[in-house]
């Protein structure tokens, strides 16, 4: 049997990766349809798209966020493959905002979004969130000898204090995301009315994997995530036709005491 490896590995990273939308009390911007990414290969194509829209009007706010991803009438043949993705003692000790995607694989799509709005009035705060994902996944073919996948997570995010987010795949077709929407009242409002509405559709059919030989997928996370404060989002995938994903609405209102 011949092997050949692939892989990728992350370490002794202390670096925050932001991508973060914050609006504060001004004119609210136009609505926009998420930007959309097209990649083709023979006969298929992946799609994604990833958008966060925040809005504010003193004591009233909105944070929006979107993600596409499709797969669609895409091909691999992988004989004798390994794909190993590892994170090793990385994003330790920091505080903000960490988003991680890794992938390994052959047609991945990952998506990280964080929408933030921030409103404020004594009297009163409305605060509206959303989140929508759709996902096409259709009409794939994988064929798969002899392959040894890993995903892995070893020492990485402890004493960590924010929102981390991370897509960690090795293999093919997968599909991952991640999406975090936050309203915060900082003015301490008598009344205070949170409404949160998501949506997620899923379209999949005529997919087909086969695997022949060995076949090794493995995924561990050890020793990470300790003392962690805050929220922390992961997907991790060693195979082949997945689709991840995890998505928050979080509403925060500030509480004054005399």
């Amino acid at each position: 049997m011949k092997i050949r490896t692939r892989s990728q590995k992350i370490s002794a990273a202390a670096v925050a990766l932001l991508s973060l939308s914050l609006a504060w009390p001004t004119a609210a911007d136009e609505d926009e349809a998420p930007e959309t990414v097209l990649t083709l290969s023979p006969g298929g194509a992946t799609l994604e798209g990833a958008e966060s829209i925040v809005e504010s009007y003193g004591g009233a706010y909105s944070a929006d966020a979107i993600v596409i991803q499709g797969n669609v009438y895409n091909f691999a043949d992988l004989d004798g493959v390994s794909t190993i993705g590892r994170i090793d003692s990385s994003f330790n000790g920091i505080e903000g905002i960490a988003q991680v995607n890794q992938s390994v694989g052959t047609f991945e799509n990952q998506a990280n979004v964080v929408s933030l709005a921030v409103g404020g009035s004594a009297e009163g705060v409305l605060g509206d969130l959303s989140a929508a994902v759709g996902v096409i996944y259709k009409d794939n073919k994988v064929n798969v000898t002899d392959a040894v996948l890993g995903s892995h997570i070893n020492d990485s995010f402890n004493n960590m204090s924010g929102i981390a987010q991370v897509n960690q795949s090795s293999g093919g077709v997968n599909n991952q995301h991640n999406v975090l929407v936050v309203g915060v009242d900082l003015e301490g409002a008598a009344e205070f009315i949170a409404l949160s509405d998501d949506a997620l559709a899923v379209h999949s059919g005529g997919n087909e994997v086969e695997v022949d030989g060995d076949f090794e997928p493995k995924v561990t996370r050890t020793n990470s995530f300790n003392n962690f404060s805050g929220i922390a989002q992961v997907n991790q995938v060693a195979g082949f036709g997945n689709t991840t994903g995890q998505t928050m609405a979080v509403s925060v209102n500030t509480i004054n005491i005399p």
